[in-house]
């Protein structure tokens, strides 16, 4: 029986500039349970010595959506990467607040973080003009392409997913169409996700942001 290494590793695939700390993950062949282990800082973990096949590896993304990835273990080494951030963006069962927005209406995105020793508060503002999408921060305005309003559209389903967590870092989001009723606050406590600041570093809107 031909047998062979395989190499798991973990990373943020759409935030690289983000750090995991533990990836809890279990390996399974033929749904059957080989072994479970656990990704630290960013190291890798080797199974050796596993015979050819299919395998899959489950594990839990920081949105604690169950993910699963199928391995054809068919050489002697093998390696594959865990997308930490990973999630199914046709999940989204809530309308995006982003999609409600009429014309000459305004979507206003109020960031706060408050940890133990600093304080960090910020507004975005997102007014559609007409078939144009405006993104504004401080006195920086830029019109939004058809990609950059995909990212907005992923960072209020991100920000509806990530689940409640201890942490010493509170980040709060209010989002509100002004002059409606539509408005909604939502709390990361996760210390995992970072969402603002990815949105304006993907936004190219990050160095407006102090």
């Amino acid at each position: 029986m031909e047998t062979g290494a395989l190499t798991v590793g973990g990373k943020y695939c759409k935030y690289p500039n983000n750090d995991f700390i533990v990836l809890p993950f279990q390996l399974f062949k033929n749904g059957v349970h080989v072994q479970s282990d656990t990704l630290k800082f960013s190291r890798v973990v080797k199974f050796k010595d596993l015979s050819f096949g299919k395998y899959t590896i489950k594990f839990k993304s920081i949105y604690n959506h169950q993910e699963m990835i199928d391995v054809a273990l068919n050489s002697k080494t093998q390696k594959i990467v865990l997308c930490i951030d990973q999630i199914d963006y046709n999940l989204a069962k809530d309308r995006l607040f982003i999609d409600e927005l009429k014309p000459n209406e305004k979507l206003k995105i109020h960031f706060d973080s408050s940890g133990c020793f600093d304080f960090e508060e910020a507004s975005l503002e997102i007014t559609r003009t007409g078939k144009q999408y405006l993104a504004k921060i401080n006195e920086t305005q830029i019109v939004l392409s058809d990609f950059q309003i995909k990212l907005l559209r992923e960072f209020e389903i991100e920000l509806r997913e990530i689940p409640t967590r201890f942490c010493t870092t509170t980040d709060t989001y209010n989002l509100h169409i002004l002059n409606t009723t539509k408005n909604i606050k939502l709390i990361d406590e996760s210390c995992s996700w970072y969402g603002f600041k990815n949105l304006l570093l993907q936004l190219k809107l990050d160095k407006n942001f102090k």
